[in-house]
């Protein structure tokens, strides 16, 4: 049967996640673009070199010293903040590092672990 003129078929409304769907696609792609930028790696300065989680600290800690000194670990055996030479990043790639990140737009990469066993900081009987 013919519809009368003036009368359009009517649609049924799109489903609710459809309204949002789009705009969060959009807001999560943003969020991690931004976040793309704040965490490459400074030109100058420390770099939080993330190595393979199954390495120890000791491993990580020589692989990043092909590049530089060793500032400190990370919040993980596999997280070390170095101090790259010119030309660093490429040897901290080479030396297998997964990530190099900006240490400083990670809070520096959790609670530093130290680098020496804890103990006093003077000698005993010496208060200075």
């Amino acid at each position: 049967m013919p519809k009368p003129a003036g009368m359009q078929a009517s649609r049924s409304p799109p489903h609710p996640a459809v309204s949002w769907l789009l705009p969060s696609i959009l807001a999560l792609l943003s969020l991690a673009a931004a976040a793309a930028i704040e965490l490459q790696p400074p030109a100058r300065g420390p770099v939080a070199a993330v190595f393979p989680p199954w390495w120890g600290a000791a491993r990580s800690m020589l692989a990043a010293a092909s590049a530089g000194p060793v500032v400190r670990l990370g919040a993980l055996p596999s997280i070390v903040v170095a101090l790259p030479a010119p030309g660093g990043l490429a040897r901290l790639r080479r030396a297998g590092a997964w990530l190099l990140l900006n240490p400083a737009a990670l809070g520096g990469c959790g609670a530093p672990q130290s680098l020496h066993p804890p103990g006093p900081l003077h000698p005993p009987g010496n208060p200075t």
